[in-house]
């Protein structure tokens, strides 16, 4: 009997890269169909920097308008619109630039900092607290963007919420404190599997080189993009002031 060789074949040793790496034969960066918003590949040249870059192709109007509105949103000068939040849910239904926009699984936080009206709008059991208490609720709370916005800033790291939660009850005067009323601390702990199609991871989003310290800046805060309403399974308050 013939002993098969045991030695792989180029080609053989080609495939198995391929599959270790998650890429079909010819289709690391399969094109989008023609007509898609953003031609065939998304934010190709700020990306040519990276380990394995995209084929070169220039942005077009629409994706250079989209990538200014990622950048705001990531500096905090304004959220991802609804057009551009829903035209992100509308690419991972037709699984067209999944090597940069990519759901989210799993859990997530984000951290406010919020007055009762405001508070009870989204947690309407809300118990009486007096300053320094915390209370811990669970249930289905629905967490509108604020001010109408489409997005939000979420977190896969809990740690990361108290940059966005804490209060200094010390620079409250009682002007303030009679104009605002109770200020709360509060966290919020959502699943993905209560939001389909809600939550964007923004790790791919990280090597867009906005600037020479973007990625490391941001990566930090591990942020989950949140589009349209989100509900959360349970919140921690805390009433500061």
């Amino acid at each position: 009997m013939r002993m098969r060789d045991p030695r792989l074949s180029e080609s053989d040793l080609r495939l198995l890269v391929q599959e270790i790496l998650h890429e079909s034969p010819g289709q690391a960066y399969p094109a989008a169909p023609d007509g898609s918003l953003f031609d065939k590949y998304a934010f190709s040249p700020q990306r040519q920097g990276t380990s394995n870059p995209p084929p070169p192709e220039k942005n077009n109007p629409k994706e250079s308008a989209f990538l200014r509105a990622v950048r705001d949103h990531f500096f905090g000068m304004k959220p991802l619109s609804r057009a551009n939040g829903e035209a992100i849910i509308d690419f991972i239904k037709k699984g067209i630039y999944s090597d940069v926009f990519q759901p989210f699984g799993g859990t997530c936080y984000r951290g406010m900092r919020l007055i009762t009206p405001e508070l009870l709008s989204m947690v309407p059991d809300l118990p009486s607290l007096e300053v320094g208490e915390t209370w811990e609720g669970s249930g289905n709370y629905l967490i509108n963007p604020l001010k109408d916005k489409f997005a939000s800033s979420w977190s896969q790291e809990r740690r990361v919420t108290g940059q966005f939660s804490s209060i200094d009850a010390s620079k409250f005067s009682e002007k303030h404190k009679s104009r605002w009323g109770p200020m709360y601390s509060v966290v919020f702990e959502a699943q993905s599997a209560d939001n389909p199609g809600r939550f964007i991871d923004a790790e791919p989003l990280y090597v867009l080189n906005f600037d020479a310290d973007f990625e490391e800046e941001f990566r930090s805060e591990s942020e989950v993009i949140g589009l349209g309403p989100i509900r959360a399974s349970s919140v921690t308050v805390r009433r500061v002031v």
